[in-house]
């Protein structure tokens, strides 16, 4: 069975997983709803993470698909201010950005049992699954 996938960076993919990040940000937004497969990347992040976000222990081998996510809902960030209000849930310090910035709602977090070493692309991707 084909199915979605999505790289994300360390110590974002860790929190993710961890149900500790609920909101993934992205500089696009997305019509996709869904179920998707969180891939973790072997790239480290480009932007500073917040002092919650450093205290996480990267515990997934990098390189692997390692859980699966529902998205629900995109939010739009115009401005600084509105990213800050949700830096709770997306732990990312509201440093310069280019703005608008995407807030994935992610729900229904599960780790697989057993990690899929898998290599990473952009955006959505897609992998064959042989036991979903």
């Amino acid at each position: 069975m084909q199915v979605k996938v999505l790289s994300i960076q360390n110590p974002w993919a860790s929190l993710v997983l961890k149900g500790l990040k609920s909101i993934e940000l992205r500089t696009w937004r997305t019509r996709f709803r869904g179920i998707f497969y969180i891939h973790v990347t072997r790239q480290k992040p480009g932007s500073p993470p917040s002092t919650r976000a450093l205290e996480e222990i990267n515990q997934f081998p990098v390189g692997s698909i390692c859980g699966r996510a529902t998205l629900t809902d995109v939010k739009r960030y115009g401005t600084r201010f509105e990213l800050h209000q949700d830096l709770y849930e997306h732990l990312v310090d509201c440093v310069d950005y280019n703005y608008p910035l995407y807030g994935w709602r992610l729900v229904n977090i599960e780790i697989l049992e057993k990690p899929i070493p898998a290599k990473g692309r952009l955006g959505f991707w897609r992998y064959e699954l042989e036991n979903p």
